[in-house]
């Protein structure tokens, strides 16, 4: 029997007593038999059959057991089911919710999680796909500790971190609708060619920007909608925020050093410049941003040991 919780279209469901799988909305629900609608179809069950794989979770993708009424259908591995003390039932954990309970997480957490978001990212753009909602309410991550209660003391224990999130997902070959994301807290993430009227076919690109975005969060140990309340919202900020994200990023080195800094500051501007080939796109962003992020992780752990 199933039962599930839901929390923004997102869900976790117990399969069984012990089985617990992650569930999302698809966003796109065909209404018209048009060749717009059929390529939502195709689209959908394509993302059920790509991101199903027992490889997936080393890569930081959970595997698809399948689409159900244009749900998606996740699998959990069990080791992170059992971290923290919260009830599975009352919230789905992500990197949005850890940063906004204030949660404790050491350095060496927040270098490994923005390494494995970043392998992720380069695994679905290694498939063809683009992902087009990188946002850390797109990241799964149980963590020990009650959400609410921010400036914890202790460090909480941390678990893996999985891109989630693929209801907009698509091949980067597809069409697209071109559609402006409307929501303002949304549209923060998104690189600056995707905001206002005339907006830029979706790539990989727009994917890196995103990540950047996220990476400062992560370096900053704060949301970006909190660090970014004090701009003034004047219904066209796509100027405003690439300024406050470029100053963010370079303000990191201070925090978590200039190699993080650097990385997060590829994502960020490598994204905005136009005439590269995927083939560069992808080779820039594993040695700007992957590989230094990785140095930087296992370096942490040489010096622990």
């Amino acid at each position: 029997m199933l039962y599930a919780m839901a929390h923004n279209r997102k869900y976790l469901a117990k399969l069984s007593s012990e089985e617990l799988v992650y569930m999302e909305e698809l966003p796109d629900r065909p209404y018209a038999d048009n060749d717009e609608e059929k390529q939502t179809i195709e689209r959908q069950k394509r993302i059920a059959e790509v991101f199903h794989s027992s490889d997936l979770p080393s890569m930081h993708l959970l595997s698809c057991l399948g689409l159900s009424e244009y749900t998606l259908v996740y699998e959990i591995p069990r080791a992170e089911v059992e971290i923290g003390d919260h009830d599975w039932d009352s919230w789905v954990p992500t990197l949005a919710s850890a940063l906004e309970g204030g949660v404790c997480m050491s350095l060496e957490d927040r270098f490994r999680i923005a390494t494995e978001i970043t392998m992720a990212v380069m695994e679905v753009h290694a498939a063809g796909w683009v992902h087009k909602n990188i946002r850390s309410d797109n990241i799964l991550l149980f963590y020990g500790g009650t959400p609410g209660q921010r400036g914890a003391m202790e460090t909480a224990q941390i678990g893996t971190a999985y891109l989630v999130g693929f209801g907009g997902a698509r091949p980067q070959i597809y069409v697209s609708t071109r559609l402006a994301e409307i929501d303002s807290v949304k549209q923060r993430y998104h690189h600056p060619e995707r905001k206002g009227t005339w907006i830029q076919k979706f790539d990989i690109r727009h994917d890196m920007y995103s990540l950047g975005v996220v990476l400062v969060e992560l370096g900053l140990g704060r949301q970006l909608y909190e660090l970014s309340k004090k701009l003034p919202d004047t219904g066209s900020r796509t100027e405003e925020d690439h300024r406050y994200l470029i100053d963010s990023a370079n303000g990191l080195g201070n925090i978590v050093g200039t190699k993080y800094a650097n990385a997060v500051l590829t994502c960020l501007t490598t994204s905005t410049q136009k005439g590269k080939t995927t083939d560069i796109l992808r080779e820039e962003f594993y040695d700007g941003v992957l590989v230094p992020l990785k140095q930087i992780f296992e370096g942490l752990k040489i010096k622990a040991v």
